[in-house]
């Protein structure tokens, strides 16, 4: 008993020891805990008022600077992209700062990275497509409602995109187009400036050349639409057995697609009109020419 009633004191100071040292580490806990709570709520205040900050603050005046300005949509529309973005990336980037979350985003910063440099490489096409879609937007080689011809392909430009050019063919079929494609093609826009070139063959016989000339240009004029400056003008294009090849040159105004066929068959009729009406036609009998030079002189040229 004796012993027993000397470890009580012992037992006590034990006790009471334990039990400050469990106080201390539940405060130590609390405090934890408290801290946490605010960095919590630090780093959620500091994400929302930053990017709306960024976002509807800075990111609209630019936008709407361009837009005053006149900038090219895409370009527009591809500077609110990046603006997003960017807007999200700061106000995770200070959030995680501000909250005491240093070590987090020092640890995810070589995940990012190796995530940044994976994506990359799987979207190569799509970066070279949006770099050719700003070389076609910056170098303006068509806008919206040319009619263009690449690699054997024809239409006219409903919607120039960063990525693709939505283009409708005269069939009324809508085809998208890489941009890559597109820059890396030999573009032909043969209404990129306000008058366009008519070039049409008409073949006549010999006998009827003079003629033919005279009424290919007296055709010319009597339609409004066909220029008078630069002027109308006949070539001799090809020389035939049966024919002479007259290519005919005219000029319009203010071209599009449409009225260039519409004009183009127009006055493609009216002269074959003619040519019937006059008799104009083709000789019937092939002309050949005979003759040659020798080494005693030029032999005599003859018509047969």
């Amino acid at each position: 008993m004796t012993g027993l009633h000397s470890l009580q004191p012992v037992l006590f100071m034990q006790t009471e020891v334990l039990i400050m040292q469990v106080d201390t580490v539940a405060k130590l806990l609390e405090g934890e805990e408290v801290n946490l709570l605010r960095n919590i709520i630090a780093f959620f205040l500091t994400l929302v008022l930053t990017y709306i900050i960024a976002r509807y603050g800075i990111v609209r005046y630019i936008i709407r600077t361009m837009q005053r300005r006149a900038f090219d949509p895409s370009i527009t529309s591809l500077v609110r992209l990046i603006g997003a973005i960017a807007s999200a990336i700061l106000s995770f980037g200070l959030a995680f700062a501000i909250a005491g979350f240093g070590s987090f985003l020092t640890a995810m910063s070589a995940v990012s990275g190796a995530v940044v440099i994976a994506v990359g490489l799987a979207a190569n096409d799509l970066i070279g497509n949006l770099l050719a879609g700003l070389y076609i937007i910056n170098e303006k080689l068509f806008i919206v409602g040319d009619w263009i011809e690449w690699d054997d392909k024809q239409g006219r430009v409903e919607q120039i995109d960063l990525r693709i050019t939505r283009i409708r063919t005269f069939d009324n079929e809508l085809v998208a187009v890489p941009n890559a494609e597109l820059a890396n093609s030999v573009i032909t826009n043969p209404v990129a400036y306000d008058r366009l070139r008519i070039t049409v063959q008409f073949n006549v016989g010999y006998n009827y050349l003079d003629r033919a000339t005279d009424i290919i240009l007296e055709e010319a004029g009597s339609f409004p639409k066909i220029l008078s400056e630069p002027a109308p003008s006949v070539r001799i294009a090809e020389l035939e057995g049966t024919y002479v090849g007259l290519k005919a040159r005219v000029w319009m105004a203010e071209p599009t697609r449409s009225h260039f066929n519409q004009l183009r068959g127009e006055y493609i009729a009216e002269v074959l009109r003619r040519f019937n009406t006059e008799g104009v036609t083709r000789d019937p009998d092939q002309i050949h020419l005979s003759g040659g030079i020798g080494v005693d002189g030029a032999d005599p040229v003859t018509w047969k």
